[in-house]
């Protein structure tokens, strides 16, 4: 696995400050050039059971073993149960193990790090057995582990806002946990925010992208990921545009940006010149969440 790709499925700017290429089927080229997956070897024992769904995936290189390991969240009728994963070549996966759990719904988005070795961090959100009809009060919480497997019990982050989805990653460079997230089940904005313990997080004022941004992210943008190469910082977004219930619904696209470290982080600490604005469903048309929980 080394020297491998890893992909995550996991304010208003212009579009001189940012430029989006989109996937395919968008009118913009695509920003890099990937290849048809290849046949996957799922056991039989990954597939979840009657009633119950997985969500939320989270991929790490264990290099001590030269393994993936990706964590899945397994959303059962009263439980959110942690899972993890592993495979050598990212194409034959062992069964699943629970590893944590908690009360419906109490670990949404897991973000994982391993740092180095003895020293892994998990972040979650807890929502409570309301879930999206109560996005508004839920927080985030950390975990510290030092084998990726056995979890200590959470500690509540102090974040301002309500997260949902969320990715975190430690860069060396600035001594610093960097997490990037949206808030509610209909999110509009996608945020950075910067910590220097991973408990204690301050909100850069300005989104990084907001809804609109392109077409195909005409209403909502969601779970998002990135990476700091140098000196610069590369996304991989996702969104969607509602279209209509007998024409699919929401139809989603992803899109990727790269921009320099410096220049990002100048953006997004000027004032927003506007709030994001909310997704308002289409008259007389009942719109589902996204993803429910």
């Amino acid at each position: 696995m080394k020297g491998a790709v890893r992909v995550r499925y996991e304010g208003p700017c212009s579009r001189s400050a940012l430029r989006l290429r989109g996937s395919s089927g968008s009118s913009t080229p695509g920003f890099e050039d990937w290849s048809p997956p290849e046949p996957l070897t799922v056991p039989s024992t990954i597939q979840p059971p009657t009633a119950m769904t997985y969500t939320d995936p989270d991929v790490v290189y264990e290099p001590d073993s030269d393994q993936i390991w990706m964590y899945v969240r397994l959303v059962t009728p009263i439980w959110n149960v942690l899972q993890v994963i592993r495979s050598g070549d990212g194409v034959h996966w062992t069964p699943p193990v629970d590893i944590d759990s908690a009360p419906n719904h109490g670990m949404i988005s897991p973000a994982v790090v391993r740092r180095e070795a003895g020293d892994w961090y998990l972040w979650s959100v807890h929502a409570g057995p309301g879930g999206c009809a109560v996005a508004g009060s839920a927080f985030l919480q950390r975990r510290t582990s030092t084998d990726g497997v056995h979890w200590s019990a959470p500690d509540t982050a102090s974040i301002a806002g309500h997260p949902w989805h969320v990715d975190v990653q430690w860069i060396p460079d600035r001594k610093e946990w960097w997490a990037l997230y949206v808030e509610s089940c209909l999110p509009t904005a996608v945020r950075l925010a910067t910590s220097p313990d991973g408990l204690s997080w301050s909100v850069l004022p300005s989104p990084v992208i907001t809804a609109g941004i392109i077409p195909q992210f005409g209403d909502v943008v969601y779970r998002s990921t990135f990476a700091v190469e140098g000196d610069s910082v590369r996304f991989w977004f996702s969104g969607a545009r509602w279209d209509t219930v007998s024409d699919s619904g929401w139809v989603w696209r992803a899109a990727a940006s790269i921009e320099g470290t410096s220049s990002l982080l100048e953006r997004l600490s000027q004032p927003a010149p506007v709030a994001p604005r909310r997704f308002v469903a289409p008259r007389g048309q009942w719109v589902p969440y996204p993803e429910a929980p």
